[in-house]
């Protein structure tokens, strides 16, 4: 007899280790978010609102598009352990703080986001504009496009050399950090920038804003070959343009170099 109860608890045991590797089921918090889920192709994955980590739906899903879907918290979305494109935007979001490793693009803006956090060096992509963000986190160093504008942002981080768009228009900003030679595009407009803003860049105090798409050696801005848009700060002058700049949007500005080559003026 005892030999059989023996045996027979080893065998439930067995059982339960064998359905922990299974299945291992994780709380999906908010309501909306379960909801989404359950009707938009992960129901197999989903018990209520718990859901399965191991589910091949969950482990190997590359996009994933939840916006418009009022949703105020994403936890969970690490399991995710393949997605690479996320789009969340136009929801409740108040913060995003763990994300899959793999991820390459994150679409987020149009939330209530005060924090971004945590973001894996993977990303290349964040939109994350209109939202109540007052500072980014370290930026991740694969990062080519960061569009943070319509924030309440202060100060940019240290901007990685990858980076090839910048949009940080509308927001606080007295200062910008170096500028990569990577940059292509870039747009600062209704900030509070200065002068010394751009001086402090490494500029000469003759530049107070050089684009060269010449790529001359010694302007931080010497890659940048489509738009510059800088209206509504505080810049007194803009000086020493180079000669293949597209579009130049500036207003609000007292002094205009010559330029010897078309530049169409939006204002």
């Amino acid at each position: 007899m005892r030999t059989f109860t023996k045996t027979l608890l080893i065998l439930i045991l067995f059982c339960g280790s064998f359905s922990s590797v299974k299945a291992q089921f994780v709380t999906i918090p908010d309501p909306n978010f379960a909801a989404w889920l359950n009707t938009n192709g992960f129901s197999s994955c989903m018990n209520g609102n718990q859901l399965d980590t191991l589910c091949s739906l969950v482990v190997n899903t590359k996009l994933l598009n939840c916006s418009l879907s009022n949703i105020s918290d994403l936890t969970g979305i690490v399991y995710f352990d393949n997605l690479d494109t996320l789009l969340c935007n136009d929801n409740s979001l108040t913060s995003i703080s763990d994300f899959p490793d793999s991820l390459k693009i994150l679409y987020c803006h149009n939330n209530s986001i005060n924090t971004l956090s945590n973001l894996p060096n993977s990303v290349s992509v964040i939109y994350c504009y209109s939202n109540v963000l007052t500072s980014l986190s370290n930026l991740p160093t694969s990062l080519k496009s960061l569009v943070c504008s319509e924030n309440n942002l202060f100060v940019l981080p240290s901007l990685p050399n990858s980076l090839v768009n910048l949009h940080c228009s509308y927001n606080q900003l007295s200062t910008l950090p170096p500028l990569p030679s990577s940059l292509i595009s870039m747009s600062c407009n209704d900030n509070i920038l200065t002068f010394t803003c751009f001086t402090s860049l490494g500029l000469s105090i003759y530049s107070a804003l050089i684009i060269n798409l010449s790529r001359f050696r010694f302007s931080p801005f010497a890659s940048l070959k489509t738009d510059l848009s800088c209206s509504n700060n505080q810049l007194t002058s803009l000086r020493g343009f180079a000669r293949f700049l597209n579009q130049l949007f500036v207003k609000t500005i007292f002094f205009l170099p010559y330029l010897i080559y078309r530049i169409s003026f939006l204002h």
